[in-house]
This record gives C-alpha cells, sequence and structure tokens, in this order.
C-alpha cells in the first residue's frame, strides 16, 4: 500500500498491526501487560486514523470509493 500511495510507511502500519494482535490475546495472569497494551493503543490510534484516511483517499481517488 505504500508503494501504491495509499499509506505513508508500510512499517508503521505494520507496527500497528502487530499491536493488534497482541491486545487480541487474553491471558488473564498477565494484567498489567493488558494495561500497558491498552495504553498503547491509546497512543498509536491517530496514527491508525490517519493510516485509514489515507487509505480511503487513495480508494475515492482510484475510483474504487465514494
Amino acid at each position: 500500500m505504500e508503494k501504491l500511495g495509499a499509506i505513508a510507511s508500510a512499517t508503521e502500519f505494520g507496527t500497528a498491526a502487530l499491536l493488534r494482535n497482541k491486545f487480541a490475546h487474553h491471558y488473564p495472569d498477565q494484567s498489567q501487560a493488558r494495561v500497558d497494551r491498552l495504553n498503547l493503543v491509546i497512543t498509536e490510534s491517530e496514527f491508525v486514523l490517519v493510516a485509514f484516511a489515507s487509505i480511503e483517499t487513495y480508494l475515492s481517488r482510484k475510483g474504487f470509493a465514494i
């Protein structure tokens, strides 16, 4: 998507995807790790929103979305 111009950084997008994967798994004995991940999600949410807006703009520009 980076090469197509849909997102600014494939590396940052991959980091956000890895964060999602870590957050999706639930281990009751790792409460502090879950809290830390939640805080990281809040921190990274701005990047995710910008990335999705960029993808939406790209799709609209290419005529795939309105």
